[in-house]
């Protein structure tokens, strides 16, 4: 008869007797680790310490140190790398941030960020009892500057535009690039219809200041359209639509003011309609 023991009816292993041993294990780590910084302590410096070092390195005993040393190092590297790439991550999230928000060639507020800000202006007007100006700039005669002298030149007319426009501004108001030639601005704070008007007017002056570039000097004209929140509306397309058939209708009135008036035909001589002798002798 052969004897198979029963696993089942079989006490279960007691882990006191492995946790004692790990116990044991470190401690002695412990104590070697402190015993080898004492050694290299009492060995002094020079020839005493790099024996007792190369000793130890021999006898192995120095060998999980150094497996930790190294693992540190790799551990600082890698950690260095994902600095490096989280920092570039986060510098592109930036810059793609910019660019969803602000004109390419000039650096403006676009479209999208303009609304933005111009819903948070309306909001503080409103709960403050304040007014706000909305300007819309169109550029007169722009086309002609592309045509005759490239679109670099007149990119680089844009780009003075936009620098002109926001050191006429304050830190609070908001200026756009809306297309082509076009620009918004948000005026915060103003007093009245007559501030917002001094106000386009002082950007007007500014726009048309006498621009040279590469020696040649180029006109500036520009037709400024006005709204003021509440005066006019409080609805922001409101607002933007009634700036914009303003500025037209400001351009309208320019065109027809500078239009060359048609010189008048050169007059008849006189004719003599009084019947000679001869006709009035005719019965």
């Amino acid at each position: 008869m052969v004897y198979t023991p029963d696993l089942k009816s079989a006490p279960p292993p007691s882990t006191v007797g492995d946790r004692e041993g790990l116990l044991a294990r470190l401690l002695a780590g412990v104590a070697l680790f402190a015993l080898l910084v004492l050694a290299l302590y009492m060995a002094g410096e020079g020839q005493p310490r790099l024996g007792l070092v190369q000793l130890l390195i021999g006898l192995g005993l120095l060998a999980p140190l150094v497996h930790l040393s190294r693992a540190e190092l790799r551990l600082r590297r890698h950690s260095h790398q994902l600095y490096r790439t989280v920092t570039e991550l986060r510098a592109r999230q930036a810059e793609l941030q910019h660019l969803a928000h602000h004109d390419p060639l000039t650096g403006l507020a676009n479209r999208t960020l303009l609304r933005q800000r111009l819903e948070q202006a309306l909001t503080l007007a409103e709960r403050h009892q304040t007014r706000l100006g909305v300007l819309f700039l169109d550029l007169n005669d722009f086309k002609p500057i592309n045509d005759c002298h490239g679109h670099r030149v007149g990119d680089a007319v844009l780009r003075e535009v936009a620098r002109r426009l926001t050191a006429s501004l304050r830190d609070s108001d908001t200026v756009a690039r809306i297309g082509g030639d076009e620009f918004m601005v948000i005026i915060n704070d103003v007093e009245n219809q007559s501030a917002a008007r001094a106000a386009a007017g002082k950007l007007v002056s500014a726009v048309e200041q006498p621009f040279r570039f590469e020696g040649r000097e180029l006109p500036l004209k520009v037709s400024v359209g006005l709204s003021v929140y509440p005066d006019h509306d409080s609805d922001l397309e409101a607002l933007m639509s009634l700036a914009d058939l303003d500025m037209y209708r400001i351009k309208r009135s320019l065109r027809r003011r500078c239009r060359p008036r048609r010189n008048p035909p050169p007059p008849q001589p006189e004719v003599d309609h009084t019947p000679t002798g001869r006709e009035r002798s005719l019965p």
